[in-house]
């Protein structure tokens, strides 16, 4: 019962923070989303900020088992450090493929990525914890597109990952811009470049 318990009011906390931002977001009222007594929040995760950061990490889990979902092990391999020998493999032209299917997922996975990242790094400038684990996250991501890449230019990896993330935001904020455009772009511009 812990886990569900544990998972039920990590979703609540998603849930509160599209709906009510991160301030409005009290344990109370995370509580409420997840159908819990507010005593059990606390006791599962102590404070708001413990909580956040168990939030960071499931959603990053999350967006990384979607991406990966056709090649699981790929994503035991890349977890380990080391490079698929399924990607290694993959000629110029089947990892462009890859990646562009990939990107697909990406911009489908959640109508409300921009939202929960805008929080996150509003909650950042307030909450050490929060910041420190959005700083591991990235770098873990960083490293998971530089093994897929087989590039370790870390310039490569920052540009790739904000480019992506930005093009996110951007689109969630305004979908009229030119996102095809922009993600056509992108492949053409980095990942050909790249590969």
């Amino acid at each position: 019962m812990s886990e569900k318990t544990k998972q039920k009011i990590i979703d609540g906390a998603r849930k509160s923070l599209i709906k009510e931002g991160h301030r409005l977001s009290t344990i109370k009222v995370i509580a409420g989303y997840a159908g819990v007594n507010h005593g059990l929040v606390h006791h599962y995760f102590g404070s708001k900020e413990d909580l956040m950061v168990a939030l960071i990490e499931s959603q990053a889990q999350q967006v990384l088992e979607l991406l990966f979902s056709d090649n699981p092990d790929w994503l035991e391999d890349l977890s380990q450090k080391r490079r698929p020998k399924g990607l290694a493999k993959m000629k110029q032209r089947e990892l462009a493929q890859f990646m562009s299917s990939r990107m697909d997922q990406f911009f489908s996975a959640y109508d409300d990525f921009a939202k929960i990242h805008i929080e996150f790094l509003a909650m950042s400038a307030e909450m050490p914890k929060v910041s420190k684990k959005l700083k591991e996250i990235l770098r873990k991501h960083r490293k998971i597109l530089g093994l897929i890449f087989n590039n370790s230019n870390p310039g490569f990896t920052t540009l790739l990952l904000a480019s992506l993330t930005g093009i996110l935001l951007h689109y969630r904020l305004d979908p009229k811009i030119a996102i095809k455009e922009a993600r056509s772009l992108l492949r053409e511009k980095l990942f050909d470049y790249q590969l």
